[in-house]
């Protein structure tokens, strides 16, 4: 599975990186949604995941926004610092599937991944 992650801090991005080699996915990553926008269509990934706060003019519920604008269906998970009901509540009307406060329960996004992979295998099948 090809897992998007638009994330700014390294940090975070070498977690996810860990827990996505556990199940032999592909993590493709950007720090800004403006780099995200340019390559989507050629990345072509599975799941997104996606940091609000970036480096660049546009945050990541905007991105998700745009991306949900255009067709985009594919899950899309937003991951943040910023942790409280308004944001979830703000993540989810942007069109994210799921929200996260970081820093992220590994095995809660673990289950995460699994359960989009079974997804995507499911859809896959039905082609």
């Amino acid at each position: 599975m090809r897992i998007l992650y638009v994330e700014d801090t390294l940090l975070n991005l070498c977690l996810i990186e860990r827990i996505a080699r556990m199940g032999n996915h592909e993590v493709i990553n950007y720090t800004s949604a403006e780099e995200t926008l340019e390559h989507f269509a050629d990345d072509n990934p599975d799941l997104v995941l996606v940091d609000i706060r970036l480096d660049g003019e546009m945050n990541g519920l905007e991105m998700v926004r745009r991306l949900r604008a255009q067709g985009y269906a594919q899950p899309m998970v937003a991951i943040t610092a910023m942790v409280n009901n308004d944001v979830r509540e703000q993540s989810l009307l942007a069109g994210c599937d799921e929200y996260f406060g970081k820093p992220v329960p590994v095995r809660d996004l673990l289950h995460l991944i699994q359960r989009y992979e079974n997804t995507s295998l499911d859809d896959a099948r039905a082609v």
